[in-house]
């Protein structure tokens, strides 16, 4: 059961939006107002116990769109649908950069509306599980080594949490993370999964996957930047159905991308882990990506700022980093160039192959954050032996 609110100034198109809802099967409680976003956004119980906002912005102004984002940053967990006929591109960023999810043309396009509601729905259903938990890595500039992190936190929660682990590689730029981690042959990839969604089950998925160890799975990437582009919200919407109830962490690599699909992976993670190295390219790109988590609502506790490579001795240190990209560095991953080179060019993880190089650790530190090791309980065996012995009482002289 999602609870909707309707914002149309127009009664003719608010009725055709409220029927298609009435009709899409999706459990709900629909309230529409007929009002300006103005006027909601003045109205501090308008969008109480909402969670799902859909605005009929048919005549959309710049002063709807800042309604919007002023909405978005209040309530972190609503999400908005804009209903508007052809949008432009740039119309579009700046509904995404206000807050809006989905954007649906008018007239409304029944079939594809409906499957929004529903992905909505399944979200609000997925909020009340505990299901596995779900981490994307994204890359504020290329070079920041990412990828590396990510595929090698993966190894390490498999093996030192014993924690099963799938990786999934959405990186549109010919992506090749199972290649960092073993030497297997990817039987598919992400894009031929999705080419046959229709026969996606767990054991369909199974096949498909790269099993490089033992508690560690990855789903190729598609390869090259024309195939990744067949890769559809409503595809990575099934897969992760799937893989949330597989697997105890699923772990996202989204690249620089930002798009539906990508948008898609960081609105269902629940944490974020934006990499970047601490040198002036990499620290605007990071700046400039934060604002696009703040206006998409992510919350500051979502996002741990992972910062790679870090050199004590350069020019820039960590506050200056964070001065400038207006967040807390989470963790910090040294520059340990010989273990990292190493294991890229032979495609074996660096906690396999240095354990104890300064990368290595930090990296177990990162899982242990993560997933603590469970603290040893005080009732061992031999504890309880040395606590039951009785007291001897000294022998009389």
């Amino acid at each position: 059961m999602i609870n909707i609110l309707l914002v149309s100034s127009d009664l003719g198109r608010a009725q055709q939006i409220a029927a298609v809802i009435a009709a899409s099967g999706v459990g709900h409680q629909l309230r529409t107002l007929a009002v300006g976003l103005k006027q909601v956004c003045a109205d501090k119980d308008a969008l109480q116990a909402a969670d799902l906002l859909i605005f009929d912005g048919y005549h959309l102004t710049q002063d709807d769109i800042d309604s919007l984002e002023k909405l978005s940053n209040r309530h972190r967990e609503l999400v908005c649908t804009l209903v508007t006929p052809a949008p432009s591109h740039d119309i579009l960023i700046q509904a995404m950069r206000a807050g809006v999810r989905n954007v649906a043309l008018w007239p409304i396009d029944r079939d594809s509306f409906v499957a929004d509601l529903k992905r909505v729905a399944g979200r609000h259903v997925e909020a009340a599980r505990h299901d596995g938990q779900v981490l994307s890595f994204v890359s504020c500039k290329g070079g920041s080594g990412t990828t590396f992190i990510a595929a090698n936190l993966g190894y390490a929660l498999a093996t030192l949490r014993n924690k099963r682990v799938l990786f999934v590689d959405l990186n549109q730029q010919f992506g090749d993370a199972a290649c960092l981690v073993c030497d297997k042959t990817p039987p598919a990839t992400i894009a031929e999964v999705c080419a046959q969604i229709e026969r996606l089950d767990a054991s369909f998925l199974d096949a498909c996957l790269t099993h490089a160890y033992p508690n560690f799975d990855v789903l190729a990437g598609a390869g090259d930047p024309v195939k990744a582009g067949d890769i559809k919200v409503a595809h990575l919407e099934r897969i992760v159905a799937l893989i949330r109830h597989e697997y105890d962490v699923v772990i996202f690599d989204v690249g620089q991308s930002v798009n539906p699909v990508s948008i898609f992976a960081l609105d269902h993670s629940d944490l974020i882990f934006p990499v970047l190295r601490s040198s002036v390219p990499h620290i605007r790109a990071g700046q400039r990506l934060m604002h696009l988590f703040q206006s998409l609502g992510y919350p500051a506790e979502r996002v741990r700022v992972l910062v790679n490579q870090y050199d004590k001795r350069g020019q820039i240190d960590l506050k200056t980093v964070e001065d400038v990209i207006g967040a807390k560095v989470s963790k910090v991953l040294p520059h340990d160039a010989r273990p990292v080179l190493d294991s890229v060019n032979q495609g074996v993880p660096v906690l396999k192959l240095q354990k104890s190089s300064p990368i290595s650790k930090s990296l177990a530190e990162l899982a242990d954050s993560l997933a603590p090791a469970p603290k040893a309980s005080g009732n061992s065996v031999l504890t309880k032996l040395f606590r039951a012995r009785p007291r001897t009482q000294p022998s009389p002289t």
